[in-house]
Formats: C-alpha cells, structure tokens, sequence
C-alpha cells in the first residue's frame, strides 16, 4: 500500500496533494499512518551559510539543489534501456530535436529527415552515449530529508560536526510541500531506466530515488522539481516546528539564532521548539537535554 501511494503521488503530484490538503486533519493522519507517511521530516544543517539558514527560519524558503552539487558522484546515474518500438524511438527523437534543436536544423524538411534517421538507427543510442549527464535533459531540482534527527554520522558529515542544527517540519502543515518527498531506495546496483520514457516522471523517479547501499543509514527522503535545479521551494512558515541544536553549537551562533527567531516572531509566525542535544554517557547516542 505504501508504494501505491509513493506512485499516486509521483504520478499526479500536485492534484492529488491539493486534494489531501483540503481533508480534516483526522483524516490527513489516518491516510498518512496507513501509507507509512512520516509525522516529520528533518534537515540537517552545517549553521555556515547565514542567508541559508535565514531562508529556511525567516523566509519559508527550501534549495532545490542541482545534480552536479551533490555530494555523491553516483548521483542520478542508471542504466538504459532503449524501446525497439519504432514509433517510441520517433517520440523520443523529437524530444531530442525540441531541446537541441540547433542539432537538428531548422528547415522543417530537414529536421524530420534527421528525426526519421535518428530513431530508425543506431544514432538514438549513440547520442545517448555521449550524453555527460543523463538529468541534463530534465534538469531536476532536489531537497534531502530524512526521518531521523538523531544519526550521529549525519550530524557530523551535514551539521558541521555538530556545530549546526536539525530542522523539523511537520509534514501534516504543509501536506502539499512535504508530502512530495518520496523515499530513497538503497541498492548495490544502478537503477534500469526505459530510455525512450526519460521525461515520464515514474521512470525518472525509478533513477533519482536510488542511492549505493552504503547510504542507507540516512533514511533519506526526497522532493524531486524537475526543469528546477538551483531553485527555491516556498513552504508554510507554520510547518517548522522544531530546531534541534547540536551538542557542539557554538555560543556565536545562539545570538544568530536568537535574532532570526525574534525576527520570524516579528512576521507573525510560530516559534519553533528549540531542541538542545548532548551527547549519551554510556552510549554512542545523541540525546535531548
């Protein structure tokens, strides 16, 4: 049941969450127990970019990074599959045409000659090859959440060794932002992707939802925008609803903290929980004061 409904949402994506967002809040809980929807999503955060951190408290503001700025070159690489199909491989060579259009000509007669040879040879799968970057051709905008504020190698790798913070949303707050962010698979393989269905969304979610096993500890979730990397994503101010602080958060930052929060006071807004950390005696744990 909970990959039907990753593939409800994936597929028709802003209709049917508009359409949640309008239940009563029983009802949005209950279809969220039932499809293993987390309550809250976290974001780390290293505190070392003042206007990122702003954006999120102040400004309601989420980055939807580029592919090439992730931390992982494994990122977003899949294996492919080209359909056999004639009328397929024609479909695609046009949406080649229509985003490298200087590629194909612009005499019409010219440019369906070449359409008509690239997806009846073997140019469909050559321009492939030479492709750098297969998510060059959507572009897609991606914002990382995980459902765990407590992993002690996510704090050290993504919270500035544990000078930084944890954001919290309550996902039920802003159920058409939040609720687009769909789970990562782990896996020791790259994902098959059907070439010819590279700009459907399901087959591109098949490839940017998958992570090296290794990865695994991070639980991660992602919203997905395609044609918007490096691009912001406006969410409800009300759907932050906590800040864990980490145990090393350095005592500068406090005075910054405190001046975003009076700020966000200023616009109206709910004053998230503010979450000091330390760190277990007896345990490799992360624990709140």
């Amino acid at each position: 049941m909970a990959n039907m409904a990753q593939n409800e949402i994936s597929s028709s994506g802003d209709n049917l969450l508009k359409s949640i967002s309008t239940w009563p809040d029983d009802l949005i809980y209950e279809y969220m127990v039932k499809h293993r929807q987390p309550k809250f999503l976290y974001k780390y955060c290293s505190f070392t970019n003042p206007q990122h951190v702003e954006d999120i408290i102040c400004n309601s503001k989420l980055w939807l990074s580029g592919v090439k700025k992730l931390n992982d070159p494994f990122e977003f690489n899949w294996t492919t599959t080209i359909s056999s199909n004639p009328a397929d491989r024609i479909n695609k060579a046009r949406q080649l045409a229509a985003q490298f259009p200087d590629a194909f000509g612009k005499i019409p007669e010219e440019r369906n000659l070449k359409i008509l040879e690239m997806a009846l040879s073997s140019q469909l799968e050559e321009s492939l090859k030479q492709m750098q970057s297969k998510s060059d051709l959507v572009n897609p905008g991606v914002a990382c959440f995980t459902t765990n504020p407590f992993e002690i190698l996510m704090w050290a790798h993504y919270a500035n060794q544990f000078k930084g913070c944890v954001f919290q949303f309550e996902v039920i707050k802003d159920v058409q932002v939040f609720m687009q962010a769909l789970p990562v698979r782990y896996s020791k393989i790259y994902p098959t992707v059907e070439f010819t269905n590279i700009s459907d969304q399901k087959e591109l979610n098949q490839a940017m939802l998958s992570k090296y096993i290794g990865w695994q500890y991070e639980a991660e979730r992602r919203i997905l925008r395609l044609y918007s990397g490096e691009s912001e994503l406006q969410f409800k101010p009300v759907a932050l609803s906590g800040i864990y602080l980490g145990c090393n958060f350095e005592s500068a930052n406090l005075k910054v903290l405190d001046e975003l929060l009076n700020k966000r006071k200023f616009l109206g807004w709910r004053t998230p929980e503010v979450i000091n950390t330390k760190i277990d005696i007896s345990a490799y744990e992360i624990k709140v004061v």
